[in-house]
């Protein structure tokens, strides 16, 4: 589900903007674009905090730091795509990459990451809190 919603929200959106759809379409488009991010947030920072329940301060940490340097660099890039592109290539295009990106990753992780985890063992440092020293 948080990998198809906000998927169909950049679509839309990007579709309503450049055929001038009415303003409605594009804030509900925003609307699925958000709520799927925030469930693949929640979803991922959860499987986060379940498999490294000593690291979990520092690994959602680092995933907020990555996830915010790419909120930072995307408009960096956007604008010049847009304009070459135009806005319903752009974001379909954008949709198309979150879709095909996140799909194989959580399904990935869905079948084979307690064996994964298993194989990797346990990160031999943990959180400051649970430092003995």
């Amino acid at each position: 589900m948080s990998d198809i919603v906000p998927t169909v929200g950049l679509i839309v959106w990007g579709v309503s903007v450049d055929k001038a759809y009415h303003w409605i379409v594009g804030q509900i488009a925003f609307f699925l674009f958000a709520a799927g991010i925030q469930m693949g947030n929640t979803v991922i920072t959860s499987y986060v905090v379940d498999s490294y329940p000593l690291q979990s301060m520092s690994v959602v940490t680092y995933y907020a730091v990555f996830l915010n340097l790419s909120a930072f660099a995307s408009p960096f890039f956007i604008a010049p795509w847009e304009t070459q592109s135009g806005f319903t290539w752009t974001f379909a295009a954008q949709g198309i990459i979150t879709f095909f990106g996140a799909v194989p990753i959580f399904a990935a992780l869905h079948r084979w990451g307690g064996s994964m985890r298993a194989i990797a063992g346990q990160p031999s440092w943990v959180n400051a809190e649970f430092d003995s020293m």
